[in-house]
């Protein structure tokens, strides 16, 4: 059975022109969730933006001033700080849990 439940990112921390603009999700499940345990760096990248890709919905951005809709084939030209934040707010990571595991990772 799949859930109907959608999860928000509002891009207005990206400036002032962004302030109505959004990526809007399906949730990701567990099950898709595993599948990005052990994954390298490069392939953590590729199977998130498949993620990213598929569960997307709907979207808004800026472009030449104007407000336009995202597709998920613009994806790929997002500020890589979307596409981070993105995959946190699916994966039901906050973002001081993802610092801290960043920190973690690196004092190892």
């Amino acid at each position: 059975m799949q859930f109907d439940v959608v999860k928000t990112l509002t891009l207005e921390f990206l400036g002032d022109a962004w302030k109505d603009c959004y990526l809007k999700f399906r949730a990701v499940s567990v099950k898709q969730a595993r599948g990005l345990a052990g994954k390298s760096e490069q392939e953590l990248l590729e199977e998130g933006m498949l993620l990213l890709s598929k569960n997307l919905i709907e979207g808004k951005g800026v472009s030449k001033d104007k407000v336009v809709p995202i597709s998920k084939d613009d994806l790929e030209n997002m500020p890589m700080e979307v596409i981070n934040k993105s995959i946190e707010l699916l994966a039901g990571i906050g973002e001081e849990d993802a610092k801290k595991k960043l920190k973690d990772s690196t004092d190892s």
